[in-house]
């Protein structure tokens, strides 16, 4: 490990600031190494350069380092064994067998002109502090979120399993495509593919990004807040099922338990919603529909929260969730006005939500002040109160903070070493020390 750590100063600078605990001899604010006494032939010419006082400043001050009497033992020893140049932290007067050092007295943080090394590849220490200490609050809002999400769709099932015994018998009500559209029985289970293709491609995007507890969080509170929407939507009219081909469950002779309630709502659950599986076999749950506000909700995912120049990725995104909608209406899945309520309500959830979240005016005297969802918004957006604006396109791996902030301090340190080494080697030649 070394005794310190480079940090950014310009575009081409590095500033060492040495640890906290020094070896004897240090005051606050200046090292004052004392020079080991010079022997052999160079002592004439090391004699000439050791400094005349150890007033903090170092006499050299082109470059600001250490110099040593035997360059490349040293740099071998601040490799191998955590020395470098700009400290003596971890120097032992009593070791032997070390090389001796000759340091110039210097100010605990010099500024090192580098002009390859410490640059483009440095990260910052104020970033790294940030990646180590980054709160934990995104991570405890987006959990609540998730236990908001599982109770809109338990509320939706359980108002599915109550209007099933309600649904008329009677033959589709009119509407003006179904009526002109072909039914194809197959079609709900490519629609339901292409939803699962969806909703991958939103949950890929939500854990690559580097504030992906604040983008989960928000999946997870628009679909809660559809989700309970919905559960009110369906409970309070019961439609005749759309589809001539689709397989609903007879209805239960007389009310129905709390057994049986528990029975149909582990069936629903475990089937995830989806058709596929065969588990949905309860009808009724038509206004509004559920596929379409997923599909467009999955298509404003990626495209908010990706950059515009992926346009590539947008446009397939916006193909595959419209190819949905199409198959839905093929399978007479639902209605038109499901599903036009369905884009409608989602769309309109997702733009209130995020102007809000991304102008400050909006959170004092904006009329979305009004909305049920206001005081929730206000709890699971508190972190961003005074930072407004989108999220940045900023992606990386889901790893641990630790391993990240780990990796980048390593990545930082040996880039560093590699500089300090250099102009350590530099700094000897120019004192003619090699």
């Amino acid at each position: 490990m070394l005794g310190g750590h480079c940090t950014r100063l310009g575009s081409s600078s590095c500033s060492w600031h040495q640890p906290r605990r020094v070896s004897r001899g240090c005051s606050s604010g200046t090292m004052t190494a004392t020079a080991a006494p010079a022997t052999g032939p160079d002592a004439s010419s090391a004699a000439s350069t050791e400094p005349a006082s150890t007033s903090g400043e170092a006499p050299f001050q082109q470059s600001n380092v250490g110099y040593c009497k035997q360059c490349s033992d040293a740099l071998i020893d601040f490799s191998s064994n955590g020395y470098h140049p700009l400290s003596t932290a971890g120097a032992d007067d009593s070791d032997e067998g070390k090389p001796s050092a000759t340091l110039i007295s210097m100010p605990t943080s010099s500024r090192c002109q580098a002009s390859n090394g410490c640059e483009d590849d440095v990260v910052e220490e104020s970033a790294l502090e940030e990646l180590a200490t980054k709160p934990p609050s995104d991570f405890w809002r987006a959990f609540l979120a998730l236990l908001f999400m599982f109770t809109g769709m338990t509320m939706t099932a359980v108002s599915l399993i109550f209007v099933h015994e309600r649904v008329p018998s009677s033959p589709p009500l009119p509407d003006v495509l179904l009526t002109r559209v072909t039914h194809i029985p197959w079609a709900l289970d490519v629609c339901e593919y292409l939803l699962i293709v969806t909703l991958a491609a939103t949950y890929i995007t939500a854990f690559l990004h580097r504030h992906r507890w604040v983008v989960l969080r928000r999946i997870f509170f628009m679909i809660g807040m559809l989700f309970s929407y919905r559960s009110v939507t369906i409970f309070v009219t019961a439609l005749p099922n759309p589809s001539p081909t689709y397989y609903c469950e007879p209805k239960q002779s007389g009310s129905l338990g709390f057994e049986q309630i528990f029975a149909r709502l582990l069936r629903l659950g475990s089937g995830g919603g989806f058709s596929i599986n065969g588990n949905h076999v309860y009808c009724g749950d038509y206004i509004f529909s559920g596929h379409t506000a997923i599909l467009t909700l999955g298509y404003l995912v990626i495209r908010e929260y990706t950059s515009p120049r992926l346009t590539v990725l947008h446009w397939t995104s916006w193909i595959v969730s419209l190819t949905g909608v199409g198959f839905l209406v093929l399978s007479h899945g639902h209605y038109t006005i499901d599903i036009v309520l369905g884009y409608w309500i989602t769309t309109r959830l997702w733009w209130m939500y995020h102007t809000a979240a991304n102008f400050a005016g909006q959170r004092t005297h904006g009329y979305f002040r009004q909305a049920c969802w206001w005081r929730a918004f206000l709890f699971f957006e508190a972190d961003r109160r005074y930072s407004y604006g989108p999220l940045p396109y900023e992606f990386d791996l889901p790893w641990p903070t630790r391993i990240r902030a780990a990796a980048a301090a390593a990545h930082q340190l040996a880039r560093c070493r590699h500089s300090a080494a250099e102009l350590a080697a530099q700094t000897c030649h120019k004192l003619g020390l090699l």
